[in-house]
């Protein structure tokens, strides 16, 4: 990790974003509550906004008018274009203009991104001195990864296969020998391993429809209201329980 002490480190929020979805066009322009979902996810993040110095959208250049237009509301996002396909090439030329020590990444079908344990994952990120960090037995779709700057720059001098590029972090998960992992688990009603709370199809976003009608009330939805609620109402779960998550 850089030498920097952890009070003067730069802190980023990365958010991968495109339109063009092969299984669901145009989901992060899908409205839940009468915001969109990039709407959301921006935010939501935004509770976090005395924690970090950047927040940046990473989209395709063929994207970047359309969510220019769609976010001109949201000042403080920055909005860096890149390669459509190479998104590690997109993420480290995107950090070559502002420079941050530590990147927090999530993604545009996520509307649900766990921030408690967000910020417990930065602070334990910071902390042990790790280089890259995340939890591994949220709800899909909840959660998050946490690495460096020089992680990422070093990731993009190295990956080689088109799936380290296309995911950004495979090539850290596969050189354990080269950087200091901080794999976290949680315990108790956040431990939802199989609960499936991302938008990748139809029903994804039919379940994500209901969860917003119910517990939207203006303001960030917290995750355990979403467990809660689906315990007490398991016949929603069953919604989107037959679509596959896509391997990497």
């Amino acid at each position: 990790m850089s030498s920097k002490n952890n009070k003067s480190k730069s802190i980023a929020v990365f958010l991968q974003a495109r339109i063009s979805s092969k299984r669901l066009p145009g989901k992060i322009f899908r409205e839940l509550n009468g915001k969109s979902i990039i709407q959301h996810i921006i935010e939501r993040v935004g509770k976090l906004k005395k924690i970090y110095n950047y927040l940046v959208v990473l989209t395709p250049f063929s994207d970047i008018e359309v969510l220019q237009a769609h976010l001109k509301t949201y000042a403080e996002v920055i909005i860096f274009a890149g390669d459509e396909n190479n998104v590690l090439k997109r993420f480290a030329l995107a950090n070559k203009k502002i420079n941050a020590d530590v990147i927090i990444r999530i993604t545009g079908d996520n509307p649900l991104v766990d921030i408690h344990h967000l910020r417990r994952g930065l602070y334990l990120h910071m902390r042990n001195n790790s280089d890259y960090t995340c939890y591994d037995n949220l709800a899909l779709g909840t959660g998050f990864e946490i690495f460096n700057g020089d992680v990422l720059e070093k990731c993009y001098k190295n990956a080689g296969s088109p799936y380290q590029m296309e995911h950004v972090t495979p090539y850290i998960k596969e050189h354990t020998d080269k950087f200091k992992l901080q794999i976290l688990k949680v315990r108790g009603l956040f431990n939802q391993p199989g609960l499936r709370l991302t938008v990748d199809e139809e029903k994804d976003f039919k379940l994500m429809s209901v969860i917003y009608e119910n517990l939207y009330k203006g303001k960030p939805i917290d995750v355990r209201q979403v467990i809660r609620f689906l315990q007490q109402n398991p016949e929603t779960i069953r919604i989107n329980a037959d679509v596959k998550q896509k391997k990497i």
